[in-house]
């Protein structure tokens, strides 16, 4: 299997299982629940940067991760899970934000492409390195630098 940058390799499912007390048995995978762990406040703060409010913020990270809970043998399967989650946390963010306001509330995605406009965000307004930038959109970190050097020549003098 080829792995790309930012994708990491898959692990035999092992499951976790939370008994509610009427009876109702809710069984996660393990590495679902690992992967909510390690993207939740990364997820929360671009969520913030975008919506600037706290509860919405909150709200939309919850239905993206919902999202691919109910997506996630798909995403499992799909070429890179970062990826997919990140395309459900920005989908979840765009329609929290025209609820709100039909202009994105953010600047950078009213300047920029969205793609652009996120790895902007998260170099510079939540101070990722490239690497871990790369890692959360799940793509190449060539594909970070391109689209800030793009954006940053593209800025006013």
């Amino acid at each position: 299997m080829t792995v790309r940058a930012g994708c990491p390799q898959r692990t035999p499912a092992v499951e976790a299982t939370v008994a509610h007390p009427a009876s109702l048995v809710i069984s996660l995978p393990l590495e679902y629940t690992a992967f909510c762990l390690r993207h939740q406040e990364p997820y929360h703060r671009y969520s913030h940067v975008r919506l600037r409010h706290e509860a919405a913020s909150r709200n939309a990270v919850a239905a993206a991760l919902g999202d691919l809970a109910l997506n996630w043998d798909g995403a499992l399967r799909s070429a890179c899970l970062p990826a997919v989650a990140w395309r459900l946390l920005r989908a979840r963010v765009q329609a929290a934000a025209r609820a709100n306001d039909p202009r994105p509330p953010d600047t950078l995605h009213r300047a920029w492409p969205a793609d652009q406009a996120d790895a902007l965000i998260l170099r510079y307004r939540l101070s990722l390195t490239t690497d871990q930038s790369a890692h959360l959109m799940g793509v190449d970190p060539a594909v970070i630098a391109t689209h800030l050097r793009t954006a940053l020549r593209d800025l006013p003098r």
